[in-house]
């Protein structure tokens, strides 16, 4: 997960692709195309898939666990967004905060420099939700499934309609990562409550899923590049307000409960730093970027940097 997501931010795939610039009247998709938007923007859907099913289960046991998952979480968010803004502009970025008033000091706050970090920001409100949907019955979270993801289908379509409210296809619209929450909160509840009968109807939903992220893929790459969507995150497809992102994450997700032999340890390495490897890898962007102009060059350099990083914190003591 935590590779993809460092191979999007290097553009390791990015080809001869128009799909990123604002000309979007004649393009013709290509393969990079669809790494990129179909296999590599699953890894953050897959990383809350993963994070909030651990978290019900242990919530299932302990109800008090949200409490030390939050204070974890938003010291994590607080630390690495301040290191994020003292590397970028030094201690005097603070004293200039100062001067500001409260408005300006919320939109600082909520700005870029903090934004960098907007997985951890979803996954502290995701998991404070989690306390109390956890103990819904299974009727409402499916149904509560099918609205989230109903709403994920309309966002592009309100978009393209009235050419305004961008931000309902823009990353950092919260309510495009409701729908992990709930299916992870199903999938933990099933599986711990009867993990027999959650195995004998895995295939089945694996099956559904396959199909429905295919035709949803189709369906988008048809319909949905738009270059209304380019104004709201800089491509002309939407991110994480898509259906197949929404299929494609949670498939792969299920298909991981089939993994019965222990991984070799490299997979199991990037497995267990993926938060470390996530946060660290935008610090080793911006040290290597003017640098290294060959794509696959920065992707290695990015990429193995923040693993001998993450080695060297680990070996400190240092958790994330």
């Amino acid at each position: 997960m935590s590779v993809s997501i460092i191979a999007w931010h290097t553009g390791l795939v990015l080809g001869n692709t128009k799909i990123f610039g604002y000309e979007l009247w004649n393009i013709d998709i290509i393969f990079s195309d669809i790494m990129n938007f179909n296999f590599q923007l699953l890894a953050v859907p897959i990383f809350y898939l993963i994070a909030l099913f651990l978290t019900v289960k242990k919530l299932m046991v302990k109800p008090t666990y949200y409490r030390e998952r939050l204070r974890r979480l938003v010291y994590l968010y607080i630390f690495w967004s301040l290191m994020w803004i003292l590397y970028n502009h030094g201690i005097h970025w603070f004293g200039k905060l100062l001067s500001y008033d409260y408005k300006s000091i919320i939109r600082v706050l909520l700005g870029s420099d903090f934004g960098v970090f907007y997985f951890i920001n979803f996954l502290i409100l995701l998991s404070a939700i989690s306390k109390y949907v956890y103990k819904l019955p299974y009727k409402y979270l499916k149904l509560m499934i099918v609205y989230s993801i109903l709403f994920i289908a309309l966002f592009p379509c309100i978009v393209l309609a009235t050419k305004k409210l961008f931000i309902l296809v823009n990353y950092l619209n919260p309510l495009n990562y409701l729908p992990y929450l709930l299916i992870a909160t199903v999938v933990a509840k099933s599986y711990t409550e009867n993990a027999a009968y959650f195995y004998k109807k895995l295939k089945n939903y694996i099956i559904y899923l396959s199909i429905a992220y295919l035709l949803s893929t189709i369906y988008e790459w048809q319909y949905l590049v738009h270059v209304n969507f380019w104004i709201a995150n800089g491509y002309a497809l939407p991110p994480y307000a898509r259906l197949s992102v929404v299929f494609g994450s949670t498939l792969l997700f299920l298909l991981s409960f089939y993994i019965k032999k222990p991984s070799v340890f490299i997979i199991k390495f990037l497995s267990d730093h993926s938060l470390a490897l996530y946060c660290l890898h935008p610090f080793m962007m911006v040290l290597f970027r003017d640098y290294i102009p060959c794509r696959l060059c920065f992707f290695t350099y990015v990429l193995m940097s923040s693993i001998l990083l993450t080695m060297l914190i680990k070996k400190k003591g240092a958790t994330f």
